[in-house]
């Protein structure tokens, strides 16, 4: 249970983070993260499959284990960033 409260809290400071940031950079710079983490998460995912998955095999589980932990971490950040962006977006429509 503890752990549940630690992964909220730290969920509840970065989404505190992201709308700072939104305040700070506008939606366009929301945009511009969500599609470099995005591409990001694309280049990383193409290394564990089809042509980089002999690569990723011949990785230890140690490594394979981090690399998933990273794409976890990747998607996690454009949900979240995501959501924020929605978020925004349904406020701004419910102003107009």
């Amino acid at each position: 249970m503890a752990e549940i409260t630690s992964i909220k809290s730290v969920v509840r400071d970065q989404c505190a983070d992201f709308a700072v940031y939104l305040h700070t950079h506008g939606c366009t710079g929301l945009r511009d993260d969500i599609d470099r983490r995005l591409a990001q998460l694309n280049s990383l995912l193409m290394s564990c499959y089809g042509g980089g998955q002999e690569n990723f095999e011949n990785l230890s589980p140690v490594h394979r284990d981090r690399l998933m932990w990273l794409a976890s971490d990747l998607a996690l950040e454009v949900e979240q960033k995501f959501e924020l962006l929605s978020g925004f977006d349904r406020q701004s429509k419910q102003t107009d």
